[in-house]
């Protein structure tokens, strides 16, 4: 069953992107907005889909939401299960570090995002050091094999290296890496869209399971519209840093009013060549 209270998120006339520094002691900023004006709101243990094609802003939103790039106006309100509204848009380090377990990321590629020189036991166990000082050894032990049951791997990866499994098994870890803290909120970006179509098909399966097991919260991250499609609640469209139609996944998919929305929705359509 889903756990009651999982919190979500709110975003309200949001400006982000990026910040260059220079100048002496790098004093001097420079602005670079990339998503504008953005208004979504992502309900308790479902998901928001969020479409577009590449460059048009998703991943720098979804890594806004989690403090990794610059917002510079609006509001980002995350509701924990129990207290206050949190508003994360002006966060420092120090505030921002013991809600890290409860807002995590699925990053797109899982070549690259597992250390290579450290075991799958060390790449699990680190987060849990940082955020649960306080676990003993056979806690996290027991906590990393009932997180691989979860994403369907036997404890004994643990002993293992990244180089050793193919890109699905990756991904599978990288998913565990995220679960292991325990979060609310998962940004997916891009997190099947390296992966073999048969594979695709299974790593969502597993995050709709998840869902309904934990009752996790996503925004869905993706190019594809056939993809968000089978996975999401409701679809929001970006275009140009901008959300140019948002909606349930029947009206986007059945009845999109704008021209962006169906290119996208012909294009999946289109056969392949």
């Amino acid at each position: 069953m889903p756990i009651v209270g999982t919190g979500h998120l709110e975003l309200t006339a949001v400006n982000a992107g990026y910040l260059e520094r220079s100048g002496f002691f790098a004093r001097r900023q420079r602005e670079f907005p990339v998503c504008h004006d953005i208004h979504l709101t992502m309900e308790r243990g479902k998901t928001l889909g969020l479409v577009g094609e590449s460059g048009s802003g998703k991943t720098t939103l979804g890594r806004a939401i989690l403090g990794l790039a610059s917002v510079f106006s609006g509001t980002i309100r995350y509701h924990p299960p129990e207290g206050p509204a949190i508003e994360l848009q002006n966060l420092n380090q120090a505030r921002w570090r013991p809600l890290r377990k409860k807002l995590q990321i699925i990053f797109q590629d899982p070549f690259s995002t597992l250390n290579p020189r450290l075991s799958i036991e060390s790449i699990l166990s680190e987060g849990m050091r940082v955020h649960f000082p306080d676990q003993s050894q056979p806690e996290r032990q027991e906590k990393m094999r009932s997180t691989l049951d979860l994403v369907g791997l036997s404890a004994d990866v643990l002993s293992r290296y990244p180089h050793e499994f193919s890109g699905g098994q990756r991904q599978r870890i990288s998913i565990a890496r995220a679960l292991i803290l325990d979060p609310e909120f998962i940004v997916a970006d891009e997190c099947v869209s390296a992966l073999d179509v048969s594979i695709q098909a299974q790593i969502i399966n597993l995050l709709l399971d998840l869902q309904d097991r934990l009752g996790l919260t996503y925004l869905f991250i993706s190019h594809d519209l056939a993809v968000v499609k089978h996975l999401s609640h409701e679809i929001a469209v970006m275009q140009e840093g901008r959300i140019v139609e948002k909606g349930s996944v029947e009206k986007i998919t059945a009845t999109p009013e704008h021209p962006y929305t169906r290119e996208l929705l012909e294009a999946n359509l289109a056969p392949a060549i």
